[in-house]
């Protein structure tokens, strides 16, 4: 991940970023009306962060 706040952001609002997320890192997201949602918990625990 880029250590730039905006660019970070713009990953996690990429649709196609988060599906190559998910498949290469092996992160699981939420599918919702055909959207891959990530929740705060899973990302704070993905990074091994609090939330």
């Amino acid at each position: 991940m880029t250590v730039s706040n905006i660019e970070r952001q713009n990953v996690l609002n990429n649709n196609y970023a988060l599906q190559a997320i998910q498949e290469n890192l092996d992160v699981n997201g939420l599918r919702f009306h055909d959207q891959l949602l990530f929740t705060t918990k899973m990302v704070a625990d993905s990074y091994g962060v609090d939330e």
